[in-house]
């Protein structure tokens, strides 16, 4: 009876078996950011602004008498004509332009990589090997001792 007693307090102890601890995931992170300078070139279209005016003749020298029409582009002012002597000199003005802009763009590039341990089944050492061949005929002998013990007991 004690022995039968021992034998259920043992077993589990008898059959577990024992399993390593898996290493844990390497993971590993690397952020890439990316800088990139860009630039452009703005496409003006052409521009003109027209002036007409009446030049008359007085005492054998050029005189400005009207300025019939002055037409401003798109960007250019109307002309300004102005007349000494006998040189007739037309300013046109116009506002200053920006041709050329520059942008910077960032890209950042995020990156996970998951080591996974691969894992090398050592071979059992003799002592390994021994052990489990002595408890596996340890264990048959407890089995046949069990059912000689339950036919004793059953014939009685």
């Amino acid at each position: 009876m004690f022995l039968a007693m021992l034998l259920i307090l043992a077993a589990p102890f008898l059959l577990s078996g024992c399993k390593a601890a898996l290493p844990p995931e390497k993971e590993s992170t690397v952020i890439t950011v990316k800088e990139t300078l860009h630039d452009t070139t703005f496409i003006d279209v052409p521009d003109s602004s027209a002036v007409k005016a009446l030049i008359e003749c007085q005492n054998g020298k050029p005189v400005l008498k009207q300025i019939t029409s002055a037409v401003p582009g798109r960007k250019l002012r109307p002309p300004t004509l102005q007349l000494k002597g006998n040189e007739l000199s037309c300013d046109c003005y116009a506002d200053s332009l920006k041709l050329y802009a520059f942008w910077k763009s960032k890209e950042t590039i995020k990156k996970t990589d998951k080591q996974t341990p691969v894992l090398i089944d050592k071979p059992l050492t003799w002592w390994q090997t021994a052990l489990i061949w002595l408890g596996g005929l340890a264990l048959l002998l407890l089995l046949i001792w069990a059912s000689w013990i339950i036919n004793v007991k059953l014939k009685k």
